[in-house]
């Protein structure tokens, strides 16, 4: 049996950059190796720590661009830390401002809030129509010129296969973007470069909020109003099929209609989804330590995702 996952101890003296996007106390800091590394503290009775530690160890299966994520501590309380995904001479341009360039009507980012994350025109094409704006936005870093994906919008229908399957309900807009970075293009000439974002921020997830009284009832399943495809299926996102709409869809409803648009990359996060055993994925959970997850929690979340699994391979037919 592998390992437990480590649990990185953040220095005391670490918090010297307070992150003021989310809504959860979160800093930057630099570790032993000089790296920028970000410290969220999960929130007290949820399982966000070990949440955001499964959905990146899942997006790994899938071989998805994702943020690096351990488990951490930092002056007694639970969290994680993530080194920062974002080149030295770069920058990281959060959706929402993404949107406001790209569509007069998006909202600017001086009229919303902090919590003012889910807005109507968040929609599923207009953000297909930003993040591919041909011969300007690129995908993901580090993506080689052989990868079957080619365009931001067909890993971003990869991002959407992860949410569907963990249950996000967080692809709010700060929590996609792109990485604005510094490229040489000869004779002393700079410019700086757009590309997609690693996927990041998943602790909305895996039903990590509830109680293991309320999984138990679920898994045990004797009401069907009450059960884990109940759950699984009441998941939504932050992303709306159309401004007209009073709700955002449903993680899967989401993922359904960028298999639609984008069928060829649909498929092919599919197959990774459908060769990723499932040994693998209780083998991950094995490893989170017992401090931070319950048995209750485990067997749910690998019910939810076996679940939610089931549905997205059998959509996978549909596109045959």
């Amino acid at each position: 049996m592998a390992d437990p996952y480590p649990i990185i101890i953040v220095p005391d003296d670490a918090c010297h950059a307070p992150e003021s996007l989310g809504s959860k106390p979160k800093f930057w800091y630099y570790d032993e190796n000089d790296r920028k590394v970000l410290f969220k503290e999960s929130r007290e009775n949820t399982g966000e720590d070990w949440a955001e530690k499964v959905a990146a160890e899942l997006a790994e299966l899938l071989n998805l661009p994702h943020a690096t994520v351990e488990l951490a501590e930092w002056m007694g309380k639970r969290g994680t830390v993530s080194p920062s995904f974002v080149p030295e001479n770069g920058q990281l341009v959060h959706g929402n401002e993404i949107m406001a360039r790209v569509f007069a009507d998006y909202p600017r980012p001086a009229e919303l809030t902090g919590q003012h994350v889910r807005v109507p025109q968040h929609v599923l094409s207009a953000i297909f129509d930003a993040i591919d704006l041909v011969g300007i936005v690129r995908p993901p870093m580090e993506t080689p010129s052989s990868h079957p994906c080619q365009y931001p919008s067909d890993f971003f229908t990869g991002y959407l296969l992860l949410d569907a399957w963990i249950g996000n309900t967080d692809r709010h807009h700060h929590n996609w973007g792109w990485i604005l970075s510094e490229i040489d293009i000869g004779a002393g000439r700079t410019h700086f470069s757009p590309a997609l974002a690693p996927t990041f921020d998943h602790a909305a997830s895996l039903g990590r909020n509830e109680s293991d009284e309320k999984r138990l009832v679920r898994l045990k399943g004797d009401d069907p109003r009450i059960t884990i495809r109940a759950y699984s299926e009441k998941c939504r996102s932050a992303i709306y099929a159309s401004t007209g709409d009073a709700k955002p869809c449903q993680t899967f409803d989401v993922f359904a209609l960028a298999a639609r648009s984008r069928p060829n990359a649909a498929r092919h996060w599919i197959d990774r989804l459908s060769t990723s055993p499932s040994e693998d994925v209780e083998s991950i959970f094995a490893r989170v330590p017992p401090t931070r997850i319950t048995e209750p929690a485990t067997k749910f979340a690998i019910a939810m995702l076996e679940y939610n699994r089931t549905r997205i391979l059998d959509l996978g037919e549909t596109l045959s």
